[in-house]
């Protein structure tokens, strides 16, 4: 019976250890695989070590840090938690491996061919639901794909990295592209550095070392027009792929059907997506709502002057602030920058009150008719746009009608790109304060330490601590006292300070609770054994940690 009591009690009040009192230390091994980024990982070491984390390495040569300073440019990468984060930076990797890229919402494909250039793909959400397929991403996509979307698909979003589109280049083969505002074939404008983040607004198949063929395109323009009138409609036609300029002239070409009219526009469809490009539906309407702050084109073909009210036109051809409404939106007004190209089988007659106003806002090109009609002209005439753009270019030469407006790369957002990079590189780290913010996570760290000892320890090892986080927390309470008002130094002392006195009250709580359970546990043992009665157990039996008699022991 004594030797099942001894048991039993070493059993149940020496080695007795509550949830509340077990080790929370979390410990974490990393094994680096990747050359790569062993760079990355002794610079974060050294980062860590000043917040205070305690690390040990193994195998990591301490001489990349001072490399590191360099190489790392970008901040530094975040651990992912979120599930729904995690599945946005997978779905990241896969469209970087995929040559996909996302541009205001939707998705764009490096174009064949191409060093530079992507284009538009799909929307969002069909590249989405179509990589649900994919087994790698069956169940994540299931259970978030209604909160990735809306997230992925927003054209201002900068989760994944959005494409610049650098609207004065055209690339054509080997990488050469083909620049509006100096009028000639460039290399190395698009750095390595920002392929995948920069593109030309077009790719087309052409050969820069060859003479331009405009064929139909050439044709066209001098079975109608004078010497003097080609020089100017060239220009007009170079003009449409740039913004507009306030009450620049609109080119309007006017003659009956068969005359090559509407076939001129064609090469402009190779160069500006279809949703950039307004223009006259099937049933002759003109839907003003078409036009936006993204429209770059708009094209009227077989327009009259009832098409649109007269206030409409004169806006349309001068270009200047405006709104319009449109279905499910809030009319928001913005800068007219489209250009025109407008199309009509007689001259237009807006009204003895208008005619003089709408003269000076239209460029008239009167067309005849053409020896012979070529069914497929339209078709060769998309395909050949970059010969187009080159002979149309050498027509105009360096004369003044040639002004040409420069288009830096624009991102278009409603954050300016300087802005939105300094967004995107901002710190939450005060390097004013690094230093001292170090000497405080120090001390953060040993009072966490002091809240994770050992609850069985004697009185007079608790009354030792105790003055220990006294003398702790006194000297935290001078600290905040003499810190600046508001500074990132005294917030932080003051959480600091709030987190020890919270340990320190929950210390002292679960001591007393621990001895108090250890006492009825020892006055209940002595009463079974009848070593005390059950009225006199409280008055006799007052320390837990009294010795017990030697024949119990």
């Amino acid at each position: 019976m004594a030797g099942l009591f001894k048991r039993s009690f070493i059993h149940v009040d020496v080695h007795e250890e509550s949830e509340e009192s077990a080790p929370t230390e979390n410990v974490v091994r990393l094994r680096v695989v990747l050359e790569s980024f062993k760079t990355m990982m002794a610079a974060s070491v050294s980062k860590l070590r000043r917040a205070g984390l305690v690390l040990d390495t193994f195998g990591l040569d301490n001489n990349l840090q001072s490399t590191s300073q360099t190489a790392l440019s970008d901040p530094p990468h975040k651990p992912l938690s979120c599930p729904m984060t995690v599945l946005c930076n997978d779905i990241q990797i896969v469209m970087k491996k995929l040559q996909y890229a996302v541009y205001r919402g939707e998705v764009y494909k490096m174009a064949p061919k191409s060093q530079f250039t992507f284009q538009y793909l799909c929307t969002m959400k069909t590249f989405l639901h179509n990589l649900m397929g994919n087994e790698a991403f069956k169940d994540r996509l299931v259970q978030h794909i209604q909160r990735v979307l809306p997230i992925l698909s927003e054209p201002e979003s900068s989760l994944i990295r959005q494409l610049k589109i650098d609207k004065d280049l055209i690339e054509v083969q080997d990488g050469w592209l083909w620049s509006f505002s100096s009028g000639s074939f460039i290399q190395g404008i698009i750095p390595e550095s920002q392929k995948g983040l920069t593109t030309p607004r077009a790719f087309v198949d052409y050969d820069r070392l060859k003479d331009p063929e405009p064929r139909y395109f050439e044709e066209i323009i001098r079975n109608s027009l004078t010497e003097d009138e080609i020089p100017q409609f060239c220009a007009d036609f170079l003009a449409s792929f740039r913004p507009k300029e306030h009450k620049q002239p609109v080119p309007c070409a006017i003659g009956s059907a068969d005359r090559g009219k509407t076939s001129l526009f064609a090469p402009i469809f190779q160069i500006i997506p279809l949703s950039r490009i307004a223009r006259v539906t099937k049933q002759k309407n003109f839907n003003k709502a078409m036009i936006d702050n993204l429209t770059e084109v708009i094209f009227l073909d077989e327009a009259y002057p009832s098409l649109l009210d007269i206030d409409d036109w004169k806006i349309m051809c001068q270009g200047c602030f405006t709104s319009h409404n449109a279905k499910w939106k809030k009319a928001q007004g913005f800068h007219c920058s489209a250009t025109m190209y407008i199309t009509c089988q007689m001259e237009m007659d807006f009204g003895v009150a208008h005619n003089e106003a709408m003269d000076k806002r239209l460029q008239k090109y009167k067309f005849k008719s053409l020896p012979r009609v070529e069914p497929g002209a339209n078709k060769w005439l998309k395909k050949h746009a970059m010969d187009c753009i080159v002979w149309a270019h050498n027509i105009v030469g360096d004369s003044p009608i040639s002004q040409a407006t420069t288009m830096p790369a624009v991102h278009e957002s409603g954050m300016p790109e300087e802005e939105l990079r300094n967004i995107l590189n901002v710190s939450l780290i005060d390097e004013e304060v690094e230093e001292s913010a170090q000497a405080g996570c120090s001390r953060e760290q040993s009072g966490f330490q002091l809240t994770q000892s050992s609850s069985e320890s004697d009185a007079d090892a608790d009354a030792t601590e105790d003055g220990s986080d006294e003398g702790e927390i006194e000297m935290l309470r001078r600290e905040h006292a003499e810190a600046k008002d508001e500074s990132m130094r005294q917030q932080q002392l003051k959480m600091l300070l709030s987190k020890l006195e919270s340990d320190k009250k929950v210390q002292r709580h679960f001591s007393r609770t621990m001895r108090d359970r250890r006492l009825a546990h020892r006055r209940s043992m002595l009463v079974e054994l009848g070593v005390v009665e059950q009225s006199e157990a409280s008055q006799l039996i007052t320390d837990p940690d009294d010795p017990l008699p030697m024949d119990l022991e």
